[in-house]
């Protein structure tokens, strides 16, 4: 089996476990500091490609990193509390600045509660997903054939 099959029977399970991906980049972290990290929130932390933060339009860093969280709204909410508090240099967003989020401008982020504004997350990176599941499966069709 390549590795382009391997990604895309990934991304499928991870789709139906219901996981989002949170983009966050970690130049300064130490490993011990991500391992703590994976310990006390039970997340798993995995590399991907400079292929797919393009398609998701995530600016690529060697030291980019993805974190896997539950799809549940408290869950979320108390990982990236963790994580930030840990943190010695505070995130003003908790998006990646070159990530686009059409129901939510900016300027309006202030005004929406935690809850609302995580919900917005989780479902720009679910809808995200399902175009990168989507267009891998399509791929994987014209290179078969």
């Amino acid at each position: 089996m390549n590795n382009f099959y391997i990604k895309y029977n990934n991304l499928n399970i991870l789709l139906k476990n219901n996981y989002l991906f949170l983009c966050y980049d970690m130049v300064n972290i130490n490993f011990s500091l991500l391992n703590l990290i994976k310990k006390k929130t039970n997340n798993r932390i995995i590399y991907l490609n400079k292929k797919i933060f393009k398609y998701l339009n995530i600016k690529y860093s060697n030291n980019l990193y993805i974190i896997l969280i539950d799809n549940e709204c408290n869950k979320i909410q108390n990982t990236i509390i963790f994580i930030f508090n840990l943190l010695k240099k505070k995130p003003s967003y908790i998006i990646n600045k070159n990530i686009i989020i059409n129901k939510i401008p900016i300027l309006e982020i202030s005004k929406l509660s935690k809850k609302n504004l995580i919900l917005e997350i989780v479902n720009y990176f679910k809808t995200k997903l399902l175009k990168l599941i989507n267009l891998l499966k399509t791929y994987g069709k014209i290179i078969s054939k």
